[in-house]
This record gives structure tokens, sequence and C-alpha cells, in this order.
């Protein structure tokens, strides 16, 4: 799936909705540089992330957690997979976020935390944030 930006653009970045009892899960794929060749992988990640991030605020949708969920991870507990937040705890009612943007980079800063240690290597450590 794919969504629309402000500006009407297609962004370019794959997420899947999957309904569940409760709701939906959303599963934003993870984004990649150009490596080997290969085209960049989901370059609009970050515009996807918020902007679903503030349709669901529009819509009244509450944010009831976040996880990491990759092949490098799966071994670990999915508590040891959750997002965790500097400034909130979850659920989060997203109607009552003053600012999705400083939301979306505090999800990004604890994904990029998420499974380091001595013997994992979370990428290359060459992460920014916009």
């Amino acid at each position: 799936m794919t969504a629309f930006g402000e500006d009407g653009q297609i962004l370019d970045a794959e997420f899947e909705v999957e309904e569940t009892a409760i709701g939906v899960d959303i599963v934003l794929h993870s984004n990649g540089g150009v490596s080997r060749g290969k085209p960049a992988y989901n370059p609009d990640y970050i515009a996807t992330l918020e902007t679903i991030l503030a349709r669901l605020a529009v819509l009244g949708g509450n944010l009831e957690g976040a996880w990491v969920d990759s092949k490098a991870l799966a071994d670990l507990d999915p508590n040891d997979r959750r997002v965790k937040l500097e400034t909130a705890d979850y659920p989060i009612r997203l109607s009552d976020v003053s600012d999705i943007g400083e939301l979306r980079l505090q999800i990004r800063r604890s994904v990029s935390t998420i499974g380091r240690s001595e013997r994992r290597s979370a990428g290359t450590g060459n992460k920014s944030y916009d």
C-alpha cells in the first residue's frame, strides 16, 4: 500500500494495514540507502510515518504501541522490541499530540536503539533524523 503526501504526490514507502479484533495494525516497511547498485528502499519512510500518524490523529486514532519487527531481531522478546517513547506512555490519543513531528522523532530515536548489544549491530550507524 502507498500513501499520498500533503502535496498530492505518491509517497515512495510501502506499508500494510492489517485488521485485528480491536482495530488495525499498520506495518511500515523499513527504509534503506543505495547499496551495491540497488536503489534506495522506501526513501519516503519518514514522510510516510508522519503522514500515517497525522491522519490517524484526525480520525481520532490511538497508538497502542509500536514494535520493531525484523528478521534480525526475531529472537528478541516482543517487550525488548517495543518502541519506548521519551515523553509519553501507551496508549497515545493521537488527536491530543500537539507535535506529530516530535512524536515521529521519538519513535525513530527509539527504533535506532532496539536490539543494540555487543553481539548485535543495528546497522551502519549512519543514521539521521529529519
